[in-house]
């Protein structure tokens, strides 16, 4: 005889336990969703911060791009042309003259700036001067002396001067050319230049408006040079000696130009990495960078002059090489 009240349990219970199956099925379903769910909300977090980052990071390069070519731009710019300029006029100055003339006339007073140059900024940032030799000819490198000094590669002071060492005899001789002009015409360029810089976007149209600007600082000078009370056909000779023979070395040689970079790179470094970690709360850099950049004004005037006075020497002296042909 069949029970069957047996059979309506027995299938209720069976009833029941696939119930309990399918609804444990969901609630795996339901967390692996949830657990999916929050892997997708943390890749997209992952990929917000990363853009964020990503953001910031090219910020901090463009920003420290601007501030490093607005205060080494303009004059690097100008160095380079006095480089070139220099270069070709020694040339056809030891062509012209021969070497020992133009030696004695000439490049003593250069050679002498140039040489100082490096070993001054190697004293100034702890470098070890071990040798300074200032007339000897090396055509390979393309310098007629040299300093032979040494440092310590892990100090970062040291690393710096490195630049400042490489680009030495620009810097020394701008700074001689101002003086000599303040003490024989009395003319300030760091106090009378008008220039105005910003930190601005960095952009030709802006680099073009510094050296016109620097252009127009150059005219003013020479309308003082020539208005001046101290002024005489005397002094402006000995200032236009002084600039040709310091501007005609000038020149930096290959290992001269290897040394800056080796600075620069340290430099842009340091400017990037301040950058980076500052940039969140203020431009901190802002003031500094024009002021900066305003004080170098006045070399890139200096500079400026120097390469048109070399300028109008080189036409001279390819005007006498016209002649001897």
């Amino acid at each position: 005889m069949i029970n069957l009240n047996s059979i309506s349990t027995s299938n209720r219970i069976d009833e029941t336990m696939v119930q309990v199956e399918q609804d444990s099925k969901n609630e795996n379903l339901l967390m692996n969703l949830f657990v999916i769910s929050g892997q997708q909300i943390n890749l997209s977090n992952m990929e917000s911060t990363g853009n964020i980052a990503w953001n910031y990071l090219l910020k901090g390069l463009a920003l420290s791009a601007t501030q490093l070519g607005l205060v080494f731009g303009p004059f690097i710019l100008l160095a380079l042309i006095m480089h070139l300029v220099s270069k070709k006029n020694e040339t056809l100055s030891v062509k012209l003259m021969g070497r020992t003339v133009y030696l004695c006339l000439f490049g003593w007073l250069g050679i002498s700036v140039h040489e100082l140059g490096h070993a001054l900024f190697a004293l100034i940032f702890g470098h070890r001067i071990n040798k300074i030799n200032f007339i000897s000819p090396h055509p390979e490198e393309g310098s007629m002396g040299y300093v032979d000094h040494s440092y310590n590669p892990g100090n970062i002071y040291h690393q710096i001067g490195n630049f400042f060492i490489g680009i030495g005899p620009i810097l020394l001789g701008t700074f001689l050319l101002y003086l000599l002009s303040m003490l024989l015409f009395d003319v300030n360029l760091f106090k009378d230049q008008a220039t105005v810089w910003t930190t601005g976007s960095l952009s030709l149209s802006s680099l073009k408006t510094i050296l016109v600007d620097t252009s127009q600082e150059v005219l003013d000078y020479l309308k003082a040079i020539w208005t001046a009370e101290k002024s005489s056909w005397g002094k402006m000779m000995l200032l236009g000696y002084a600039l040709y023979s310091i501007g005609s070395s000038i020149s930096l040689s290959r290992s001269d130009l290897r040394i800056a970079w080796k600075g620069f790179l340290i430099i842009a470094l340091i400017v990037l990495v301040f950058n980076l970690a500052t940039q969140w709360i203020a431009d901190f850099s802002a003031e500094t960078v024009v002021t900066i950049a305003q004080s170098i004004s006045a070399f890139c005037a200096i500079l400026m002059l120097s390469i048109a006075i070399n300028l109008v020497f080189m036409g001279i002296i390819l005007l006498f090489h016209a002649l001897k042909k």
